[in-house]
């Protein structure tokens, strides 16, 4: 079966590095993007970048994605073995987010790698590492803003920012 899956990258408008420390965040998604294609089936996880030299080759069980290589492999092996796929994949992934330039890049290939083996909620439900930012990553439309609420990161609680909202 031949799949497509896409992320965004993303913007905080306010609450940088706070996500994972409990602060309010206020984060978008831009209109740049990691995509993944190619096949499902299989005992393995391969991927060829169009952006790193060294293809990755991923058991589908990882017991360590601190130890993967290349290094870019690292953000696969941990979805891999959060999520403990029931089938492979192979296929290239490519990215319109520029790499290292806090656009999360990096957030964006674990959401797009989750969209091969689940639902963004559920994807989102479970990351690791950058906290609710993200999330929006996995679950927001390129371009969209939380209209008028900024989500305090523990608990989800909105904090309603719209015009005469009560303190």
């Amino acid at each position: 079966m031949t799949v497509r899956v896409v992320a965004p990258g993303r913007v905080n408008l306010i609450g940088e590095h706070t996500d994972y420390t409990g602060g309010l965040v206020m984060p978008m998604a831009i209109d740049r993007y990691t995509e993944i294609t190619g096949s499902l089936g299989g005992d393995r996880v391969r991927l060829a970048s169009r952006d790193e030299v060294e293809p990755l080759d991923l058991p589908l069980r990882v017991d360590d994605p601190a130890t993967a290589e290349p290094a870019w492999a690292r953000y696969v092996a941990g979805v891999v073995a959060e999520l403990q796929p029931a089938t492979g994949f192979e296929g290239s992934v490519g990215t319109t987010i520029p790499i290292g330039a806090g656009l999360s890049s990096s957030h964006a290939l674990q959401v797009a790698v989750g969209r091969l083996q689940s639902t963004p909620g559920v994807f989102g439900a479970r990351m690791t590492g950058g906290g609710f930012g993200g999330c929006v990553v996995a679950l927001a439309a390129p371009g969209a803003l939380t209209d008028g609420w900024i989500v305090h990161a523990v608990g989800g609680a909105r904090v309603d920012t719209s015009e005469g909202a009560q303190e």
